[in-house]
């Protein structure tokens, strides 16, 4: 296992050879019980942005809806970074789950990794089944503007998976003869990606996140069901939310939740 000290000055190393445009803290720690249950503590110690947690282990690692995010391999990436976020906060923040997603996607495809699909809002999946997930949190918010805690996980090697997702979830290392990238580079990079993201949303630059999200989303036309809606999924709207129509030929816009396929 890596020191943290090492670990961090990596990942600051990267950030400053990708010629990052925000000065970023890199905090690295040995195990925790989730890097966003950290970052979450800390901004109520004190309200502060661009931090970015890390850590090796995860005792207590959250997906959506209260879910358990397997975490307990420490050559898998566990990451939390806290950003600000200004502007029409109800335009740009359901946004931002999609640009943490679509950002891990460019970043993996980046390092010749090309099979790899969005499965709304932004889980990340190689052949069906799940290699990242990204949990988006608001601590904080303002009148025109909010802190957002957005937690990753990306299953990199040697896992050994618990029996009741064994068969849903997967590793960068199934995808063959393409060397593992660096926890290092794959998390500095992705903070780029996310801030540049929020970035262009807070400039009202929506159309550009759902045009790059379509280009890694999963094929529309798949039966779906979620929040007590059943139908066929159909396009993303502007906003970012899912847009399903039924078999009654109903069109309902999905703002957030799990996505069940039924097909």
């Amino acid at each position: 296992m890596k020191n943290v000290e090492i670990f961090k000055l990596a990942v600051l190393n990267e950030l400053e050879n990708l010629l990052c445009s925000r000065q970023i803290k890199i905090i690295v720690l040995d195990e925790t019980v989730s890097t966003s249950t950290y970052l979450l503590d800390l901004i109520k110690e004190e309200y502060c942005d661009n931090v970015a947690v890390i850590a090796f282990r995860q005792s207590g690692g959250r997906g959506r809806s209260g879910r358990i995010w397997h975490s307990d391999n420490a050559n898998n990436l566990y990451i939390s970074i806290a950003v600000n976020v200004s502007g029409d906060l109800s335009e740009i923040f359901p946004m931002v789950p999609l640009a943490a997603g679509v950002s891990i996607a460019k970043v993996l495809t980046g390092f010749g990794y090309k099979h790899l699909k969005l499965k709304w809002p932004n889980d990340l999946l190689f052949n069906g089944r799940k290699v990242a997930g990204i949990l988006c949190e608001t601590p904080g918010l303002k009148k025109n503007s909010a802190i957002g805690v957005i937690g990753m996980g990306v299953n990199f090697s040697e896992n050994r998976f618990p029996d009741d997702i064994a068969e849903i979830a997967a590793e960068l290392a199934d995808m063959k003869n393409i060397p593992l990238p660096s926890r290092e580079s794959v998390s500095a990079r992705w903070i780029i990606e996310v801030l540049s993201h929020i970035e262009s949303l807070e400039s009202g630059n929506t159309e550009k996140l759902v045009n790059e999200w379509k280009s890694f989303g999963e094929p529309f036309g798949r039966k779906v069901q979620t929040g007590g809606v059943k139908g066929t999924t159909v396009d993303l709207a502007r906003s970012g939310r899912l847009i399903i129509k039924t078999e009654t030929g109903e069109q309902f816009e999905i703002p957030g939740g799990i996505v069940e396929y039924i097909d």
